[in-house]
């Protein structure tokens, strides 16, 4: 269990690196479902990487820290939770299964971390 951990930590941890790159490139799509959709201040773009980079590093940190992996995998839960109830708060209920895969794939990252504490 512990190899499956591992991996779904790299594939987390890369998930939430590319997702931070893209807003701080600002890129065209991630600034439309971030600012545009679910109404977040172009200003909070930086903010929002920061948190996700945290997260990733948390994550690999993880592999041979597992309270950390715990720690990391359950922020990024939060993280995206968060997305989603900002879309919904903006009234853009189709835009919350944006960030549906990577809070589940999140969610199994930390059930997996656990079931190998």
């Amino acid at each position: 269990m512990g190899l499956a951990a591992d991996v779904v930590a790299v594939v987390l941890a890369t998930m939430l690196a590319v997702s931070a790159v893209l807003k701080i490139e600002r890129n065209e799509r991630s600034v439309h479902v971030v600012h545009e959709l679910a109404n977040v201040p172009l200003a909070a773009l930086p903010a929002l990487a920061a948190v996700e980079l945290a997260c990733a590093a948390g994550v690999v940190v993880g592999i041979w820290s597992t309270p950390v992996g715990i720690a990391a995998s359950a922020a990024a839960v939060g993280y995206f939770a968060a997305a989603a109830a900002a879309h919904l708060i903006a009234g853009h209920v189709a835009a919350v299964t944006n960030p549906l895969p990577p809070a589940i794939l999140a969610l199994i990252a930390l059930a997996v971390r656990v079931a190998t504490a």
